[in-house]
């Protein structure tokens, strides 16, 4: 017989080949040592496991129900209109593609970067269309806000901030003259048409390389910023049910750790029905015992029940023969006189009687002597 050739020092992660068994160096365990103590990237020191900031667990073994996730910016649009003065309106402005327009198209973005510096998260301006009189210029502004549940309220308060921008600009006189006017705005036309905040991507919980767990986050604005959550917190919008326990996210997913195993068991997943195993313990005997007084209850009740119906029939027997009012009379001279008891007076003596007089005391008896029989 050939037994697997063993190698000189099989045992992995520092692990010590001793006695023909491994013996395995701080952090690790298994026959050849191959699995970590620490999950998920935690790190062994001490008889302890340090986690990662987003695991947590005695091995690091569960990622966090939330997690922050910072510096996140949200794509804002504010659409606006604004005159221009000093510049003639011409067919060609109305193509985007001819150099009328891409002339004007460069300007426009050079002035506006120039006034929208100082605008927090500006990036750049779209000229949607380009209209007579003199030149009325349809834009949206492009802008990143950081992400909160007060995008909206930022949103607005930067738009006011554009239209101030080109109403407090000094590069033009009110006669549209001056060394740098290249755009004359008629700052009392100018006005916001609309302002958008986009939706939070949900792709932003993957930034947090999470691995096999990301797809269980899914992002949560909040007053501060962004938290990617799983539906072990309650506000998620499907949060997960976890009645008598806690809610862990583990490699498979959010699960319900069930609460005093020891004392309870548990009929589901979400660990909302259990069962006192004290209760089933002592139940099942006392069931089982007023089970049996309940049965012997009914055994008794019937029993009584027979008797008393018994009962009756001999009383219904005894009245009806107690209740005629009749003699019987007897060939050898007594008779039996009955005086009339009726039904109507149960508690009434039975008045029964035997008549003597009648009988012939003259009469001999003859009575046989008794033989005696010898039975060898």
């Amino acid at each position: 017989m050939s037994y697997p050739r063993i190698p000189a020092d099989p045992c992995l992660n520092g692990g010590s080949w001793i006695d023909y068994k491994c013996k395995c160096a701080d952090g690790f365990y298994g026959d050849i040592c191959q699995f970590p103590i620490c999950q998920n990237g935690g790190t062994y020191s001490n008889g302890f496991c340090f986690c990662p900031e987003n695991f947590q667990g005695t091995e690091c073994q569960e990622a966090k129900d939330s997690i922050e996730v910072k510096d996140v910016l949200l794509e804002a649009t504010v659409g606006m209109k604004t005159k221009v003065e000093n510049w003639e309106f011409t067919p060609e402005l109305q193509d985007k593609s001819s150099a009328s327009f891409q002339a004007f198209e460069k300007e426009f973005k050079e002035q506006m970067r120039d006034l929208y510096k100082h605008i927090e998260g500006y990036q750049d301006v779209v000229i949607r269309e380009l209209t007579q009189g003199s030149i009325v210029v349809n834009y949206t502004v492009l802008l990143k806000v950081p992400a909160s549940t007060k995008a909206n309220e930022t949103l607005k308060t930067i738009s006011n901030k554009l239209i101030n921008a080109i109403t407090s600009s000094t590069t033009c006189n009110e006669s549209c003259e001056g060394d740098n006017c290249s755009f004359c705005f008629n700052t009392g036309f100018t006005n916001i048409t609309s302002y958008e905040v986009e939706e939070v991507e949900e792709s932003v919980c993957g930034s947090l390389n999470l691995g096999i767990y990301s797809s269980f986050y899914s992002p949560l604005l909040t007053a501060t910023g962004i938290l990617c959550i799983t539906k072990c917190d309650k506000r998620a919008t499907d949060p997960f049910p976890c009645v008598f326990g806690t809610c862990k996210v583990l490699e498979q997913g959010p699960e319900c750790m069930c609460s005093e195993k020891e004392a309870f068991w548990y009929q589901d997943k979400a660990c909302s029905s259990r069962i006192s195993k004290v209760g089933v313990a002592i139940g099942v005997p006392v069931t089982g015992l007023v089970l049996a007084i309940g049965i012997f209850t009914i055994f008794l009740v019937r029993v009584k029940r027979q008797k008393e119906m018994y009962r009756d029939k001999l009383t219904s027997r005894s009245e009806l023969y107690c209740s005629v009012d009749d003699s019987w009379s007897s060939p050898q001279g007594f008779a039996i006189n009955n005086q009339g008891i009726t039904l109507e007076d149960l508690e009434t003596p039975s008045t029964t009687q035997i008549n003597l007089e009648k009988v012939d005391i003259s009469q001999k008896i003859h009575i046989q002597k008794p033989s005696q029989i010898i039975i060898p």
